[in-house]
């Protein structure tokens, strides 16, 4: 075989994984867009139910539930994730069960020490605190939640190191949501209010556990081996230990914008801000669904040392994320007040934050990958580090900006802390594993996103009585077509001719 024949077939070797990455992502996609679009319009119509007021309660619940909930799944999820992957790459798929029984009664346990101190510290926080007497009864409810969803995660986890995205999806997108919109629904309409809504989420996620057993079930049923559960517990708690405090710091620092708001300004001004926060969080879901996919496969490259090929699938997982969360972004930029209108019109104050976050997360769905990356090259201590700094720098921040700018601040708060850990992590990446953060294929989306701002600009100079929708519409649509007319890249090409719906289009 002649050296360019040895080149082509070494090019087109991880087109499969490419394939089944972009098969499982569009199915993912699918069930993770319904579940999300969901949460999103279920916290629009949450936002017009309730009020600026409570919705800003609701958030700061949810805030200190989420806080509470890393500690409950302390990196188990993450190690859950690797060590399943790990042993079914090793072959010692009977080993197996025991990864899964150790990481659950782990969730179990730390799920109900956190449930514990959320109630016995809740009257404290609500009425010392924030100074907010109806935040006690949404914490109470709040703490119920915390095993269930703790539990729950690890199990997801599981599901997707096992690449089973039927069930993953089915019950974190479509069961979840569905099952908290109809009871939110339902228990407002009878009178409960906020307390109803939280009742909900709390019901939703036990409903998890529940379903995620079925799939489980085989792994629960089998005797373990390889050092029993004591033996795969400790392995677990060695990687994840020093995760926890790296997750429990970032966790607080990325809610700390949130709480601080609430400790310094009105409930309203958190319910506001939320919505923002919310919305600017939409730009990451791709990269969500795409990492949920490729994260076996790149574990298991990593975990072989196969660089070039890990290379090689993460800067397409990058490129796919930039291309898909690109114009999702130009959109928030040119039409923030139109956006936020939809939760009713005092949201639209919040704009400014609007423009502020989407910024901040579009570098993180370009670059949040490479967080991973460290992770399966055994770097989690370096992780730790990263967080710990990232979330003193931003607390720092907060600090700093929020009594005197309020929204505003809270939101250059957050932009300020995702660019310095997206700037972390891939200069490691980058110096440590060999990964190259950037690749070069990211100026062609870049390229035609900047051509679809001009072409908007232009049509808005020309025909300003124009509407938001057929502005957008134009975005979108000079985007792709100067997206298509740069071309797309081979591998791109490869894929495309592989899946069923657009095989015979692209050539």
């Amino acid at each position: 075989m002649t050296t360019g024949s040895q080149q082509m077939v070494q090019a087109a070797a991880h087109v499969p994984q490419l394939v089944r990455i972009a098969r499982g992502t569009a199915l993912f996609a699918a069930g993770t867009v319904f579940g999300l679009g969901l949460n999103y319009v279920y916290g629009i119509v949450l936002a017009r139910l309730l009020g600026a007021d409570d919705f800003g309660l609701y958030s700061l619940g949810l805030a200190l539930f989420n806080v509470l909930t890393v500690i409950a799944i302390a990196g188990l999820d993450n190690a859950a994730l690797k060590f399943v992957a790990d042993t079914k790459a090793q072959g010692n798929s009977n080993q197996i069960n025991g990864v899964v029984r150790a990481a659950l009664l782990l969730s179990l346990a730390f799920g109900g020490i956190a449930a514990l101190l959320l109630v016995f510290t809740a009257h404290g926080v609500a009425h010392t605190v924030f100074a907010k007497d109806a935040l006690e009864p949404v914490l109470w409810w709040f703490a119920i939640g915390i095993p269930a969803f703790s539990v729950s995660a690890v199990m997801i986890a599981v599901l997707q190191a096992n690449q089973d995205v039927v069930w993953r999806t089915s019950i974190k997108y479509l069961m979840e949501p569905i099952v908290k919109a109809v009871l939110t629904l339902i228990l407002v309409w009878v009178g409960w209010g906020l307390e109803g809504a939280i009742i909900a989420s709390v019901a939703a996620l036990v409903g998890s556990v529940m379903l995620s057993l079925i799939p489980l079930r085989p792994f629960l049923r089998r005797s373990v081996s390889g050092g029993g559960v004591r033996g795969h517990a400790g392995a677990i708690l060695s990687f994840s230990s020093p995760l926890l405090l790296a997750l429990l710091a970032a966790s607080v620092a990325n809610r700390t914008d949130l709480l601080l708001l609430g400790y310094w300004w009105p409930s309203s001004d958190v319910g506001i801000y939320a919505a923002a926060f919310q919305t600017a969080t939409v730009l990451t879901v791709i990269l969500g669904c795409l990492e949920s996919i490729a994260t076996p496969y790149l574990s298991e490259s990593v975990a072989a040392s196969d660089w070039k090929h890990t290379n090689i699938l993460y800067g397409t997982v990058v490129r796919w994320s930039c291309v898909c969360a690109l114009p999702l972004c130009l959109i928030m930029l040119l039409f923030p007040a139109q956006i936020l209108s939809i939760f009713g019109p005092t949201f639209q104050a919040g704009a400014g934050c609007l423009i502020i976050l989407a910024c901040g997360h579009l570098i993180n769905a370009v670059t949040a990958c490479a967080n991973n990356a460290l992770l399966w090259a055994g770097h989690s201590r370096r992780v730790m580090w990263n967080y710990l700094i990232v979330a003193a720098a931003q607390i720092a921040a907060d600090l700093a900006l929020i009594p005197r700018y309020g929204m505003v601040g809270a939101a250059c708060g957050a932009f300020f802390g995702l660019l310095l850990m997206n700037w972390l992590r891939t200069w490691q990446a980058s110096h440590l594993i060999g990964i190259h953060p950037f690749p070069a294929t990211l100026t062609k989306p870049l390229a035609a996103g900047a051509a679809g701002v001009v072409f908007l600009l232009g049509v808005r100079w020309l025909l300003p009585q124009a509407g938001p929708f057929p502005q957008v519409m134009l975005l979108l649509g000079s985007y792709v077509g100067v997206l298509l007319l740069l071309g797309l890249e081979q591998d791109d090409l490869r894929v495309c001719r592989q899946l069923p719906l657009i095989g015979g289009v692209v050539r």
